[in-house]
């Protein structure tokens, strides 16, 4: 029995050899362990040591004078545009406009109660259009010219008006029409003294045209032209600009001037910058003088050049003093017709323009039904436009703002010409939508766009 258990005793286990196995793998991987960490205290130790070399570098570099460079200043690009020259009548407008801003804030100074209404607009006769002897033909469409015995279509197409009448005198332009078949139907129903400017882009120009010359109404063309703000602001394909040659925009000019026959002249569309720019206006205006065609151009701002310019080149003209729905609420429509009247009464004559707003129509028509109780004629345009060698208006007192010296003659009716030509208002209205049928061509191009 103790042979046996002492023989037990000397023999090794499994469990005791497993036992030391798994000491010495602890015991070499402590070891390991500390190897690792005096090796990362040695790589830390060199890597804390200053390099001489590297110390010197910075050291200069420290050294060396810090130059501070300045931000640029940054402005706002100047403006664009082209230098402008002033007119030789610049000056004379400017005063002129300080007496029109002047009267424009001040109501009629006596406001009598409103009468009844007058009677409805007598009826005219028409010129049937296009006037013979009075259009060029071009590849674009008919243009207007002046005719061999020294007509004008500004005169011819004209609406009738006695130019002896003594009354101080009122005129509106409506403008905008030709694309909304109700506001254009609207102002057609306006008394025949409403002068209506029409799109040269309306798809049906020439249906319109007709209608409203029917009705007794003279017409206008609007004439698109570069607007501030350009390109965001567009005044469409056939707009004058002042990046164009002006061959370029002769071209353009005509295609608005091609698209119907039988209106007196044209009306800025837009234009505010091509406006104030002489040197791109010239071309346009000598050639309205030309062919004889009027334009409306307006003297609301001192930045606007077109009034002393067309009034420099001798171009038939009318001068809008205020813009009536420039607020479209009825009392500011209100007010600015009111201011109208009271000009027309210190200067013998004004002219507005307006647009084809609904509350625009209804308030200009509940106007003129009681103008001519107070004694102010309503009139065309072209019975308040002037032109070299026009005759002076007999009795109307005298524009603060007259156009060349004209020589003195026996009035005549606007719409007839000079003294050598034949008045043309003898021939029945009714052919007028036959006789403007030169607009399917142009409602054609018009509809291109």
């Amino acid at each position: 029995m103790a042979a046996g258990s002492k023989r037990r005793r000397d023999q090794p286990t499994a469990a005791s050899g497993r036992g030391d196995g798994a000491r010495t793998i602890w015991t070499i991987t402590g070891l390991l362990a500390l190897a690792g960490v005096a090796a990362a205290g040695l790589i830390a130790l060199a890597a804390a040591r200053p390099d001489p070399e590297t110390e010197a570098q910075k050291q200069a570099e420290r050294d060396l004078p810090q130059i501070v460079l300045p931000m640029p200043a940054f402005t706002d690009p100047a403006p664009r545009g082209n230098p402008i020259q002033a007119s030789r009548e610049e000056p004379l407008a400017r005063d002129t406009l300080a007496t029109v801003r002047e009267a424009a804030n001040q109501p009629p100074a006596t406001p009598p109660p409103p009468p009844p209404p007058t009677a409805p607009d007598a009826a005219v006769t028409m010129t049937p259009a296009p006037a013979p002897g009075l259009t060029q033909e071009s590849t674009q469409g008919p243009l207007p010219v002046r005719g061999t015995d020294g007509e004008a279509p500004w005169q011819v197409y004209a609406r009738p008006f006695d130019r002896s009448d003594a009354r101080p005198r009122v005129g509106l332009v409506i403008g905008g029409l030709g694309f909304s078949e109700t506001a254009t139907k609207a102002a057609i129903d306006l008394p025949g003294a409403v002068t209506l400017a029409f799109s040269p882009y309306a798809p049906e120009l020439g249906r319109w045209i007709g209608l409203a010359r029917q009705a007794g109404h003279e017409v206008m063309i609007e004439l698109p032209m570069e607007p501030d703000g350009y390109p965001r602001n567009d005044a469409g394909p056939a707009a004058l600009l002042t990046t164009l040659e002006p061959a370029r925009n002769r071209e353009r000019l005509q295609w608005t001037l091609s698209r119907v026959t039988g209106y007196v002249g044209v009306k800025p569309l837009m234009g505010d910058r091509f406006m104030r720019s002489p040197q791109h206006l010239r071309p346009v205006l000598d050639e309205l003088q030309e062919r004889g065609v009027m334009m409306v151009v307006q003297e609301e701002s001192d930045t606007d050049v077109g009034a002393a310019l067309a009034r420099e080149i001798g171009v038939p003209r009318a001068t809008a003093r205020l813009t009536v729905d420039a607020v479209a609420t009825p009392q500011a429509i209100d007010q600015r017709l009111n201011a109208l009247e009271s000009l027309a009464r210190r200067e013998g004559k004004a002219l507005a323009v307006a647009d084809a707003w609904p509350v625009t129509l209804e308030r200009v028509a509940n106007w003129i039904r009681t103008i001519e109780s107070r004694g102010v004629a309503f009139a065309p345009a072209t019975a308040l436009a002037e032109a070299p060698g026009l005759a002076p208006d007999g009795g109307a007192a005298p524009p603060a703002v007259s156009g060349p010296a004209s020589t003195p003659a026996t009035p005549t009716p606007a719409s007839s010409a000079p003294a050598t030509s034949a008045p043309a208002t003898s021939t029945p209205a009714g052919s007028t939508p036959a006789t403007d049928a030169h607009a399917p061509g142009g409602a054609a191009h018009g509809s291109g766009h």
